[in-house]
């Protein structure tokens, strides 16, 4: 007996829900959601620390257009505070944006690492770079580094001070000088013009100054000087080699869009721009490399230990 033949029903397969898919695709959306609820607001309030080495009005005078420049270009507002060499170290965690000589920049990355340079101040005279320099009376018997020993030389601050006193006091220890308290007198002045007026007077008998400060001291007579030659005479007019410019360091308090914003202005300008003008430069050229500056600090550190 034969029987009936059952009917195949043939149904269209439903279509699997890719649940792995989805979970990644809400994981995305969650994480972007989240992202977005804790992103750092931009500061709406900022400071621009600067080295102070002739007085706080004169240095008000020279960067309050950059203050206001950088203020302008992230529309918040830029307070400028003038420091000196060793305040500028011990308050750098304070501040938002910083403008100093190569010594406390190199500090500041070595030891501050939510800073980050990002421009090299360019100079009318030497560009991004300077150097130091040994300076006597024209009238003094000595002419050249070897003759300083026993001498009394006019220096600043001996911790930070990059043309006014570390960049001449590594050429001495290469002399084999160490301790360098042991071969020569520093006497520590408030400033470089101080140093000019003492080696002017003969009141010392020698300064370190930064390359380019005879000429721009009108008060003096730049005759009166003499700048002791490198070890090496064709290798410069300086008495110590050249090393990177200032840099402008910022920290991690702005955004990320904000240090673009400053970096992006800061390049721009121009040397006839008001803000390179009142402050005597050309503008900013890209970030420099500062490890030659930390090493000269890693080497001359011995040396000043007594």
């Amino acid at each position: 007996m034969n029987r009936a033949a059952v009917p195949v029903i043939h149904r269209k397969p439903q279509q699997n829900i890719n649940f792995f898919g989805v979970l990644s695709l809400l994981l995305l959306l969650f994480t972007l959601l989240a992202a977005n609820a804790y992103a750092k607001p931009a500061k709406t309030a900022l400071t621009l620390a600067v080295l102070d080495f002739r007085g706080a009005d004169v240095a008000r005078a020279r960067w309050q257009p950059l203050a206001d420049f950088i203020a302008t270009t992230l529309q918040t507002e830029v307070t400028l505070v003038p420091l000196q060499h060793t305040e500028l170290l011990a308050l750098a965690g304070q501040t938002d944006l910083l403008l100093s000589n190569p010594v406390v920049t190199s500090q500041l990355l070595k030891y501050q690492p939510n800073y980050q340079v990002v421009a090299t101040l360019n100079s009318q005279a030497y560009g991004d770079a300077f150097a130091g320099d040994i300076i006597v009376h024209r009238d003094s018997p000595l002419h050249s580094m070897a003759q300083l020993q026993g001498r009394v030389i006019g220096v600043v601050n001996q911790s930070t001070s990059a043309g006014g006193f570390l960049f001449q006091a590594y050429e001495l220890v290469k002399l084999g000088w160490q301790p360098l308290s042991n071969y020569v007198q520093f006497a520590t002045l408030n400033n470089q013009y101080a140093i000019l007026q003492r080696v002017a007077n003969k009141q010392v008998d020698a300064g370190f100054v930064r390359s380019g400060l005879i000429a721009d001291a009108k008060e003096y007579d730049p005759t009166l000087f003499r700048v002791l030659p490198p070890a090496n005479p064709a290798d410069s007019p300086h008495t110590t080699p050249k090393y990177p410019h200032w840099g402008v360091v910022v920290s991690d308090s702005l955004t990320a869009q904000q240090i673009s914003q400053v970096k992006m202005a800061l390049l721009s300008l121009s040397a006839s721009s008001p803000v390179a003008t009142a402050a005597g430069i050309k503008g900013f050229v890209a970030a420099a490399d500062y490890q030659a500056i930390t090493e000269l600090l890693n080497q001359i550190q011995p040396a000043l230990e007594k």
